[in-house]
């Protein structure tokens, strides 16, 4: 009789919880299966990190921070203003020795409807994951704005297109629809771009510092000049929870198609759900 052959990647969920909350990193395991003649282990190696500059309540850097150098904040508060903008930038760390791995972020944002809009100059939280190089994958509810897996390229314009597109569609069906069938759709346009893997991979392209893939997120979040009620956003937050898992044993379809990387995500819902 035939022994189980388990593959056992390693799930690593770091959480940077922008305004009042601490990065927080946890570990746990899926298990696939597969024949095999006697019985094999492997344990997944992904390792990462998320840090953000340490300011101070305005938004500006604090004192001893050094332009370029790993960051080290796990938590920042502000004294929020009208129109003013403030320093946000989470980063994500990887180890380039980890194995290849898929990279999602789900963004919660309390500050949305309150952030400037239209403006070039000071993007939205999420125009700037987009325009870093995180696709938007899907959207639950008005609360948690979106999960995003990497794939390395500026998807604005895309997105923009593809929004259009789906609003247009959904107009002339003349049908309500929610968050998370819009976002599905919208991804269905955008199936051809496929995700770019961290870790042990060909052509290591990343930013390093410290020896570590340094991929980023967002860098600021501008405020609306006219903020009604300004007070009641005191207890607000942003929060990004990271997570890495192997590329490897987690789908049957190729790898970095939209098959696949969806795969993964429904692994990682699974096992790490999101950390208020």
């Amino acid at each position: 009789m035939k022994n189980a052959k388990v593959l056992k990647p390693l799930l690593l969920s770091a959480a940077a919880v922008m305004l009042v909350v601490a990065t927080m990193l946890a570990t746990m395991a899926y298990l696939t299966a597969s024949s095999a003649v006697s019985n094999v282990f492997t344990v997944g190696n992904v390792s990462m990190q998320m840090f953000e500059t340490k300011v101070n309540s305005d938004g500006t850097p604090a004192e001893g921070v050094v332009p370029g150098a790993m960051k080290t904040a796990d938590t920042n508060s502000y004294h929020l203003q009208p129109g003013m903008s403030y320093k946000k930038d989470p980063t994500i760390y990887v180890d380039p020795n980890s194995d290849e791995s898929y990279l999602f972020v789900r963004l919660r944002n309390d500050l949305k409807t309150i952030e400037r809009q239209n403006d070039p100059d000071h993007l939205t939280i999420v125009e700037q994951l987009r325009k870093n190089g995180w696709l938007e994958i899907e959207r639950a509810d008005s609360n948690v704005d979106a999960v995003f897996v990497y794939v390395g390229q500026d998807v604005t314009e895309r997105y923009a297109a593809a929004s259009a597109t789906v609003d247009a569609e959904i107009e002339n069906g003349g049908v309500a629809v929610g968050y998370a069938e819009r976002a599905n759709r919208i991804r269905e346009e955008l199936a051809d771009i496929p995700a770019k893997p961290v870790g042990k991979v060909e052509n290591d392209t990343y930013i390093k510092v410290n020896g570590h893939q340094a991929i980023d997120v967002f860098e600021e979040f501008t405020l609306a000049t006219k903020v009604p009620e300004l007070g009641m956003y005191g207890g607000a937050r942003v929060a990004i929870v990271a997570y890495a898992i192997q590329t490897n044993g987690v789908s049957v379809h190729n790898k970095y198609s939209e098959d696949a990387y969806m795969d993964a995500w429904a692994v990682v819902k699974t096992e790490l759900p999101f950390v208020n």
